[in-house]
């Protein structure tokens, strides 16, 4: 296909896009957060965009790797790169599309974040430490560590449904799951 694309920005902050999120309950709102710049929302389909004060205000690392929303319409906003070696502050969500911001404790290391159409949890890739993959859904105590293997855990995704996992730990191991985060396989080669 040829498929053309017109500059539509943020472009008034430098550091480069590291991640977009199209919102689940308005395809008219995007987010847009930088690996330096914060984060930035569209109403109109990305014509225009505005810095979310309310971000930085809570105390948010402008340093954004990743984001991700719920089927229950809560935003998530992962810190920090493993990329640059850049800290981030962790996990932090809002209820209210980006009114308000409170930060998922034990998350200070998670870097990537995702989620499914299936349920409201969370899958946190954390770098850094032995910690590698936790899960997360609004209304838990704490963080729940995912039992895979030790080590780093460099990025995760997941299927729309929720039932297939993949997780990259340290530099060459992959680690898939096929139903829903149970149980793991090491998939790596030689």
């Amino acid at each position: 296909k040829n498929i053309s694309f017109m500059e539509q920005g943020p472009d008034n902050i430098g550091g480069r896009t590291r991640a977009i999120q199209i919102d689940r309950t308005n395809n008219n709102r995007l987010w847009a957060g930088g690996v330096s710049g914060g984060l930035f929302v569209s109403n109109n389909r990305a014509n225009n965009w505005t810095r979310v004060t309310s971000y930085i205000d809570a105390g948010a690392s402008p340093f954004i790797s990743s984001m991700t929303q719920t089927p229950n319409g809560v935003l998530y906003v992962a810190t920090g790169s493993n990329q640059e070696f850049w800290n981030g502050n962790g996990v932090w969500y809002s209820e209210d599309f980006g009114g308000t911001w409170t930060k998922i404790p034990g998350t200070t290391n998670c870097t990537e974040i995702v989620s499914s159409n299936a349920d409201n949890y969370v899958w946190m890739a954390v770098s850094g430490t032995n910690a590698g993959l936790k899960k997360w859904q609004l209304g838990d105590v704490s963080v729940t560590n995912v039992s895979v293997t030790t080590g780093s855990c460099n990025t995760v995704q997941i299927s729309k449904d929720g039932q297939v996992l993949v997780a990259a730990f340290g530099s060459n191991k992959t680690y898939v799951s096929n139903d829903g985060g149970q149980n793991w396989a090491d998939k790596s080669g030689s």
